[in-house]
């Protein structure tokens, strides 16, 4: 995680001072998105670590924090990627009703991991 905050990709989203979450989105692959996507060559961010502080968490600040990116970040034309454990429903859940869609599975070693992505258009 060092590497991404010293290259800028970290967010941190505050609420009265405290922590309340945190991702981190990169315009560039690194070496687990083209582990999990293959070499890609387009307008794509990819969405790694999205998390809530426990003292958060039921408070719509996932949705916000998503929101957030495709508003301010990342903005229209672009495709935003994401890969989350495949065996933690809630966590699908979210994503589906976020508006993600569903594009296939991967696996790592045992473990597998569902890929998803929204595109995003004027």
């Amino acid at each position: 995680m060092e590497v991404e905050i010293l290259a800028g990709n970290t967010y941190i989203a505050e609420i009265e001072g405290q922590i309340a979450g945190t991702f981190i989105a990169s315009c560039e692959q690194n070496e687990w998105d083209v582990l999990m996507w293959g070499e890609k060559d387009d307008a794509a961010w990819y969405i790694h670590r999205l998390a809530v502080h426990q003292n958060y968490r039921g408070k719509q600040i996932g949705r916000q924090l998503l929101e957030w990116i495709e508003t301010q970040l990342v903005g229209a034309n672009s495709v935003l990627r994401l890969d989350c454990v495949a065996d933690n429903p809630d966590l699908i859940s979210f994503y589906d009703r976020a508006g993600y869609t569903f594009v296939g599975m991967k696996k790592d070693g045992e473990d597998r991991f569902a890929l998803y992505e929204k595109e995003l258009t004027i």
